[in-house]
């Protein structure tokens, strides 16, 4: 029985296992498999990725502190973080990256990762 490459159709040669004719059939068959969840990942990472560019942006101008609104008129996505942990009532850490928010009463604290443990600026 001939067997035949199941992404373009040709015939395979060699092998009993082999699925394919060569390796670019290879590739292009699991790069079509992969393509939807690869996009999703690359939309999270990069909305985490401009999450941390809105943070130190806001450090930079010499800010340690925020409000929730003044997140969201920049553009922060609250649904992409990189961690989350949940402290005493009212008060949450949430992480991008090396740099976290800790929320107390409303206010955001603005942290950075300094070798390890997160520290306030």
């Amino acid at each position: 029985m001939e067997k035949k490459c199941i992404c373009c159709g040709y015939k395979v040669v060699g092998r009993t296992d082999k699925k394919f004719c060569s390796n670019g059939c290879r590739y292009t068959y699991h790069n079509q498999l992969n393509h939807l969840h690869n996009n999703a990942v690359r939309r999270t990472q990069y909305a985490a990725r401009k999450n941390k560019v809105i943070l130190e942006t806001i450090l930079q101008r010499g800010k340690k502190t925020t409000t929730r609104n003044d997140l969201e008129q920049l553009g922060f996505n609250f649904l992409a973080l990189t961690g989350y942990q949940q402290g005493e009532p009212g008060n949450a850490r949430l992480h991008v990256f090396e740099m976290a928010l800790e929320e107390r009463k409303g206010v955001y604290r603005i942290l950075k990762d300094r070798g390890g443990e997160s520290q306030g600026l």
